[in-house]
């Protein structure tokens, strides 16, 4: 037994009965003193006062020591698993990913645990663990689509943009805003998530506190624009790992944080806002193209990287700010765009009238 298990499931015995409990699938400590458990989809949310910044802190710590990785303010990230609390039998391993300070704010550390599945169960238990509603209607799903996208180009072309922008937030479609600085943009992000269901959970990537969550069951990951203990790619994908409905991007600034991101709304997240600096929807789309070429997509043809970012993306808003007169100027819709014979990867060679 490795000598950090015993005191590991001493500091962890406050949610010990969350991990007994077969039906739990994930646990989240967003704060000290904060606990939250999913099961069967819904989150739920308790105080547990004796899970203070020290336990945390030394969980993460221990956990670290399992693998022989050192967990402090120079290296604020893990991702490792670990076995569960006394009475799992130290079989069923639990997948953690914790984060301290800087990359969390000061005072805060974020834990997060996911239960792999370990059974397995027969085939004909199927129906009563999916729904398997509309698994045989492949055929419509251009008719569902079609009206999907319907209701949004209804009011796009009414010119609803609260309307729209509501409906756009609520069906996780991926929104870029673009602007130089001082643009608006932050203003226009804090609108958006403000329309975010709040029984969501959200875990955003800032380089400084500035987006307002509403949310309660919320996560704020931190790098430097200077560098530092995590940069903006690592910690998209440790959000990735968080069980995330949505994670928010502050801003894209290098081609790692825009390959990994790209990954992550293309993967099980939509409806994760970004901004990007530029002028026009196609610069925007140029910018976040070139980004992924010095990265991950270096090695892909311009086409199918154009279509991998045609696919992630289903809204460009550009803002500007003229003389203290803030405006949305022409948005680009995706659904607006294929109506009238168009392709998102137009937006690599046409330019702005």
């Amino acid at each position: 037994m490795h000598p950090a298990l015993p005191m590991l499931g001493y500091a962890m015995a406050p949610l010990a009965d969350l991990f007994h409990d077969r039906a739990t699938q994930d646990v989240a400590v967003n704060a000290p003193g904060e606990v939250w458990w999913r099961q069967g989809g819904g989150w739920s949310v308790r105080q547990q006062p004796e899970l203070d910044f020290q336990t945390l802190e030394s969980i993460a710590m221990l956990a670290g020591s399992l693998r022989g990785q050192d967990v402090d303010e120079r290296s604020p990230l893990l991702s490792t698993e670990m076995p569960g609390p006394a009475g799992e039998g130290g079989r069923s391993l639990l997948r953690l990913q914790a984060i301290l300070p800087p990359a969390v704010p000061g005072g805060s550390i974020s834990l997060t645990w996911r239960r792999p599945g370990n059974t397995v169960a027969p085939l004909d238990t199927l129906p009563e663990r999916y729904r398997t509603e509309g698994w045989n209607a492949w055929g419509q799903r251009g008719a569902i689509r079609q009206r999907l996208s319907g209701e949004l180009l209804a009011l796009y072309d009414q010119g609803d943009t609260v309307g729209f922008l509501t409906l756009a937030m609520r069906r996780k479609l991926n929104i870029w805003m673009c602007a130089a600085t001082g643009g608006g943009k932050t203003d226009l992000f804090k609108s958006l998530m403000a329309a975010v269901p709040l029984e969501e959970r959200i875990v955003t990537v800032e380089d400084s506190q500035e987006l307002i969550l509403a949310q309660p069951n919320a996560v704020r990951l931190l790098y430097s624009q200077t560098g530092g203990a995590a940069g903006a790619a690592e910690l998209i994908a440790a959000a990735m790992r968080m069980r995330p409905d949505r994670v928010p991007v502050q801003e894209i600034r290098t081609g790692e944080a825009a390959w990994v991101y790209l990954g992550g709304i293309l993967s099980g997240h939509p409806g994760s806002p970004t901004t990007i600096h530029g002028r026009t929807p196609q610069e925007a789309f140029r910018r976040m193209f070139n980004f992924c070429k010095t990265a991950g997509g270096n090695s892909m043809a311009d086409d199918n990287l154009a279509g991998m970012l045609g696919d992630a993306v289903d809204i460009i808003i550009p803002l500007r700010n003229e003389a203290g007169v803030f405006s949305i100027k022409e948005v680009w819709f995706k659904d607006a765009v294929l109506r009238d014979g168009g392709t998102p990867a137009a937006l690599l060679t046409e330019h702005a009238l």
